[in-house]
């Protein structure tokens, strides 16, 4: 659909029914309850060639609709472990190299958030770093949180314990402090006024 925020069309992120979950949970404790989330994937083209990201999310859907179409014909699952297994190998081989050759980037992860609160003041967020948003930027992800979990363990200003996610366990802003640490870029920007 249209999201009048990030002013272009998206589809849905194939991640989202998991990451609505954290979501929820974190805004939940940290006191932003009632929160309405709408996760999508962006990063296609968005301007007005592409009428501002429509063609490229119908062609997204519409590949997603073939695939469904394919899949019950007979061979369809052989063509597609045969695609898999010939063209695969070779770019997780890259990757894995590439990773062990002293964790050099294997791609780049770009998120953009947008919000709005009920008082009309807008927030924008921004995401970005140099490995993939698959494995590499996973590993760096879990690393850094479970660093920072550990460095803060001998002070007085411990992670929560229990179950918690990487925000509500250590801090958002020091979890943002701990990524730029790593390299990666995290930059935050809110404007509008309050009605009050």
């Amino acid at each position: 659909g249209y999201s009048s925020l990030a002013g272009q069309f998206c589809i849905p992120h194939f991640m989202a029914p998991i990451n609505v979950n954290v979501v929820h949970r974190t805004a939940a404790q940290e006191g932003y309850g009632g929160l309405v989330y709408r996760e999508r994937m962006a990063g296609l083209s968005k301007g007005p060639m592409s009428l501002y990201g429509l063609l490229p999310t119908l062609g997204g859907i519409g590949s997603a609709f073939l695939l469904a179409l394919l899949l019950p014909l007979p061979k369809s699952t052989s063509l597609i472990i045969y695609l898999r297994d010939k063209y695969n190998p070779p770019l997780s081989a890259k990757a894995r190299a590439t990773m062990l050759n002293g964790y050099a980037s294997t791609g780049k992860t770009y998120a953009y958030g947008f919000g709005e609160s009920a008082k009309g003041l807008r927030v924008q967020t921004e995401l970005k770093c140099s490995f993939d948003p698959g494995l590499a930027f996973t590993t760096l992800s879990a690393c850094t949180v479970a660093s920072t979990i550990v460095k803060r363990s001998s002070t007085e200003d411990k992670a929560k314990p229990g179950f918690q996610t990487a925000v509500t366990a250590v801090g958002g802003e020091r979890l943002a402090e701990e990524f730029r640490a790593q390299g990666v870029t995290v930059k935050v920007s809110v404007a509008g006024a309050s009605k009050l």
